[in-house]
């Protein structure tokens, strides 16, 4: 993504998070909620699957769900300004603080 266009739009930077851990940055937000919400998805599945639940099933479901979100955390998305990053900086999301650099990294490759 071009530096200069990023500065003179400013728009607002989504960042996925999942256990202390950056996982993803978008530009749109409905990109990082859908993001975040597959990959939460995807541990209910996973959870189904290894503890034997029956995902079709409200009991099931509810059990896998529980799981996942205890083995994996929430994924969560956080907002900010990109004139507000300082490359040498933190930035405070959701559930932790990541790198700005590591954020603006990601950037680069959208």
């Amino acid at each position: 993504m071009n530096k200069k266009l990023l500065k003179k739009q400013n728009p607002k930077i989504y960042i996925v998070t999942n256990e202390g851990e950056l996982k993803a940055v978008f530009l749109e937000k409905e990109e990082a909620d859908e993001y975040a919400e597959s990959q939460f998805d995807k541990a209910i599945e996973d959870a189904a699957k290894e503890y034997g639940y029956d995902l079709d099933s409200e009991s099931g479901f509810d059990k896998a769900s529980y799981q996942a979100g205890y083995d994996g955390g929430p994924w969560e998305v956080t907002h900010i300004r990109y004139n507000k990053i300082k490359e040498d900086g933190d930035i405070e999301c959701e559930d932790c603080t990541v790198p700005a650099n590591e954020v603006l990294d990601m950037l680069k490759k959208l």
